[in-house]
């Protein structure tokens, strides 16, 4: 039988995969503390009358992973620079029981235990008793994206069994096929980390390197001012390929109650290939949109890249605009960016959902209060210009456009200048509107030239979110998409969806190429898990034809009954966009009531673009602080 070994450096392990079998050891043993072998092998799952798997005459090697499968199950292994991944996929249910994988272990020098919560098994040596390793990160799902219940347990005679309640699943079941690559808590009670969440690409002088780079704003963090707000930016660590576990740059907000972070952007030249000053280090931009400046008017702020990364901590911004419609106009609730003129530079797009019109430009609009405004700075090559290019005002009395806001892309083809895309999701009874604004040399429409109307009154409130930029058909025009999270589907109230409009050559087209979201594909129905709550996309999977796909929060998902733990849904891109998602749970099973999902970002690479990432946000975390908030990162696996 062949053995493929697998070196994991970062770890100092080695890994040889041999049919169901994986041994663990240490890759380059200093001392006789560091002689010490574990073998895992897979011998049946079922429970009552196990069903047995018969070891194959070779395991298939691709790149970094072994894989065995069967037509029964799937079994793979992957070495990744955090440790060994596994991913079981069972195609049928055992005859009797639950579903539990028996794993027989071989231990040469170490002994294990379960922890007390049941999520993870230590591996300590026998003679000085350091723990050497970790068997740990189970998670189950069915084919509907169903959370399944699982633990782990030691059994006599060296086993560790994956228990895994199936009472109610739909096969095939998946144990594991994602793994956490990073997570990080606010540290602070009440701080809502998470709450916001932007990808940076950077540069380091010191390692001649470009890097990846996540934003994370915590708006109700005190940092010396009560809900002052604070964003922390986390580097990639070169040598691990892993984001550190301490920010690298700290900025906080000016006064109490200024909600510093509440929105979050970045314009980066590895997505897009310009920046706001096309220095090609990319730039965070920052809403703060109570902040008191001669009353509660908003501001955006903006870091530019520097030749180490964004600079020092603490330093003082390098533009600021604040707001000037009304008190209360709340600039800078929504931020985005993207070359919406088209002369190579990326511009700044601020949403101000309660601004009072001071002009009737458009047909039908009327001065009125909290019509909402979409404010378009220009970026240039000395920086993003002081003064508003355009400002479009929201049409209707209390409508709130801008409430979201996103480069909506080539929308008409690459002949045209970029396109700004907002939603106002208080429009008429918050059926909502999603609004499209054509980009010029000048800047951009000052009237929507392309709008879609939410049809269920009262309240799917569609606009709450959008996103666009993207080509998920790849048919050489972007898309956008807009959510609808209080959407009611017949006895689901407040379920959500999602539409997604094509471009053309005329723009957006107008109807939906797509619909997303519960009891649409494999996603079962769920009331009150408000889909659409956050959208992002880009190429999660990295796949050959570029299909970008998209990534849909739904913060309040119940993985047990009421618990609001939140989940993230991939939506795979192509010519049709795949209506079966694959699901994203929060890396805490033991935390409720979080709300993951109510954020979302692509990550183009940390340091390789071959492995892209995602980021979410779960900002009513609770782990050690009530409502500290908590950020995690997803790397895509498909080996």
């Amino acid at each position: 039988m062949a053995a493929y070994q697998a070196p994991n450096r970062a770890n100092n392990l080695r890994f040889t995969f041999s049919n169901l079998s994986v041994t663990a050891e240490r890759r380059a043993p200093e001392t006789e503390a560091d002689c010490w072998r574990v073998t895992f092998t897979l011998q049946s799952y079922g429970q009552g009358s196990p069903v047995s798997l018969a070891a194959q005459p070779n395991v298939e090697v691709t790149k970094n992973a072994g894989r065995w499968a069967s037509d029964d199950a799937v079994l793979e292994y992957s070495n990744e620079p955090d440790g060994l991944h596994q991913s079981f996929l069972i195609n049928r249910r055992p005859v009797q029981g639950r579903l539990v994988l028996d794993l027989a272990v071989r231990l040469e020098g170490v002994q294990m235990a379960l922890d007390q919560s049941g999520s993870f098994v230590s591996f300590t040596h026998l003679d000085s008793g350091a723990e050497v390793m970790q068997y740990s990160g189970l998670a189950a799902f069915d084919a509907t994206g169903r959370d399944l219940p699982a633990q782990m347990q030691v059994a006599p005679g060296g086993h560790v069994l994956l228990v895994v309640d199936d009472s109610t699943a739909q096969y095939p079941v998946v144990v594991d096929p994602w793994y956490n690559d990073w997570s990080s808590l606010g540290g602070q009670a009440g701080a809502q980390f998470g709450f916001s969440v932007a990808y940076l690409d950077l540069f380091s002088t010191f390692y001649v390197a470009w890097f990846g780079a996540v934003a994370i704003g915590a708006p109700w963090f005190d940092g010396g001012a009560v809900d002052q707000g604070a964003v922390f930016v986390f580097y990639t660590d070169l040598t691990t390929g892993h984001l550190r576990s301490t920010p690298d740059f700290e900025v906080k907000g000016s006064l109490a109650y200024d909600h510093f972070g509440y929105s979050l952007a970045a314009a980066n030249n590895a997505t897009v290939g310009a920046t706001l000053n096309n220095d090609d280090k990319g730039d965070l931009i920052v809403g703060e949109p109570d902040m008191n400046y001669s009353g509660s008017f908003g501001a955006v702020k903006v870091w530019y890249g520097t030749f180490e990364g964004l600079g020092t901590s603490g330093r003082a911004p390098d533009w600021t605009a604040y707001g000037a419609f009304n008190n209360g106009d709340r600039f800078g609730f929504s931020v985005a960016t993207g070359d919406v003129t088209g002369d190579g530079f990326f511009d700044v797009i601020i949403g101000a959902p309660n601004a009072n019109a001071t002009t009737t430009q458009c047909s039908g609009a009327a001065s009125s209060s909290n019509v909402g405004a979409v404010i378009l700075y220009k970026g240039s090559s000395s920086g993003v210009q002081s003064a508003p290019a355009s400002t479009a005002f929201g049409l209707y009395y209390a409508e709130a456009l801008g409430h979201s806001v996103a480069y909506a892309g080539l929308v008409r083809g690459g002949s045209y200048p970029g396109a700004v895309v907002a939603g106002a999701p208080y429009f008429s009874s918050s059926q909502g509107r999603v609004a499209v604004y054509y980009g010029s040399s000048s800047g951009m429409s000052v009237c929507s030239d392309w709008n879609y109307w939410g049809s269920q009154s009262p309240g799917e409130q569609l606009g709450y979110s959008v996103f666009g930029g993207v080509d998920v058909n790849n048919d050489g025009f972007h898309d956008i998409a807009a959510g609808a999270p209080y959407w009611d589907n017949p006895g689901y109230s407040n379920e959500g969806r999602v539409l997604v409009f094509k471009g053309s050559l005329t723009g957006p087209v107008s109807s939906p190429f797509a619909t997303l979201g519960p009891g649409n594909g494999s996603l079962e129905h769920q009331a009150g898990c408000r889909f659409g709550y956050a959208i992002a996309g880009g190429n999660v999977n990295a796949d050959a034809q570029n299909f970008a796909d998209l990534i849909i929060g739904a913060p309040y998902w119940d993985t047990a009954p009421n618990d609001n733990k939140g989940k993230l849904f991939v939506y795979w891109g192509g010519t049709s966009i795949n209506p079966n998602p694959e699901p994203l749970g929060s890396a805490d099973p033991t935390i409720t009531n979080e709300h993951f999902g109510s954020s979302v970002a692509f990550i183009y690479k940390l340091t390789d673009p071959s492995q892209p990432c995602l980021i979410g946000g779960a900002p009513d975390a609770t782990k050690n602080y009530t409502k500290e908030g908590m950020a995690v990162v997803w790397r895509w696996d498909d080996e």
